[in-house]
C-alpha cells in the first residue's frame, strides 16, 4: 500500500497542474484590442473599454481559482490518510476547476446575456457544491481522515463558512431573473469576500495551520 506522503504528493502534483492550466487558459482569452494603423486616443480608449468585460471575467475567475487552490492546499495539509472515495471527490472538483475557463470566456463575449450569466453561475455553483461535499465527507463521514486536533466544533464552524459560497451563488443565479447587473456585481463580490486575507487567515488558524 502506498504511503500517505506518496498519495498526497501525486494528488498535489495533478491538482497543481490542473489549477495552473485553468488559470493560464483564463488569461489567454484577454485579447489585445485591434486598432487601425493610425488611431486616435479616443479610439484607443473605446477599444480598451471593449476589452473590459474580458478582463473582468478573467479577474473574478482567476481570483476564484486562487481561492480554491488555497483551500485545496489547506485540506491536503490536514489529511492524515486518504481513501478511494476522497480521491474521486477530488478528481470531480478538479473537473469543475478545469471547466471554469469555458463559462468565463462565454461571459466575456456576452456579458449582458442571461444564458451566459446563468451558465457562469451554475458552473461556479457546481464547483462550490463539489468542494463542500468533499469537505463534508472529510469532516463528518470520515473524520478519521483528518488530524484529530481539529475538533468537531471546529469542523462545524469551518463547514458553515465554506457553505456560504454555494448559498451566495444560488442567490446570485436567482437574482439574474430580477436584474442581471445585481448578479454580475455578486459574481465580483463573492470571490473578493473569500479572498480577504483576514478571512483566509482565520480559516487557517482554525485548522491549526497558522499561528
Amino acid at each position: 500500500m502506498e504511503s500517505l506522503k506518496s498519495v498526497t504528493a501525486r494528488l498535489e502534483a495533478l491538482s497543481d497542474g490542473i489549477f495552473g492550466i485553468a488559470a493560464t487558459l483564463l488569461v489567454l482569452e484577454v485579447k489585445v484590442p485591434d486598432l487601425p494603423e493610425k488611431y486616435t486616443q479616443a479610439e484607443m480608449v473605446t477599444a480598451l473599454l471593449k476589452v473590459f468585460p474580458s478582463f473582468l471575467s478573467f479577474f473574478i475567475s482567476f481570483l476564484t481559482i486562487l481561492i480554491y487552490w488555497v483551500s485545496h492546499d489547506s485540506m491536503t495539509r490536514i489529511l492524515v490518510k486518504s481513501n478511494y472515495r476522497l480521491t474521486w471527490l477530488n478528481l470531480l472538483l478538479l473537473f469543475w476547476i478545469a471547466v471554469i475557463p469555458f463559462p468565463t470566456h462565454f461571459l466575456s463575449e456576452y456579458p449582458t446575456d442571461l444564458v451566459a450569466i446563468l451558465t457562469y453561475g451554475i458552473v461556479l455553483l457546481l464547483t462550490g457544491i463539489t468542494a463542500n461535499v468533499t469537505v463534508y465527507y472529510m469532516f463528518f463521514i470520515r473524520p478519521d481522515l483528518v488530524k484529530h486536533s481539529i475538533t468537531h466544533d471546529t469542523r462545524v464552524d469551518l463547514f458553515r463558512k465554506y457553505l456560504m459560497g454555494p448559498i451566495l451563488y444560488v442567490v446570485a443565479i436567482g437574482l439574474a431573473f430580477v436584474h442581471i447587473y445585481i448578479t454580475l456585481a455578486l459574481y465580483v463580490l463573492i470571490p473578493v469576500i473569500f479572498f480577504i486575507p483576514v478571512n483566509q487567515e482565520q480559516i487557517l488558524k482554525e485548522m491549526g495551520l497558522e499561528k
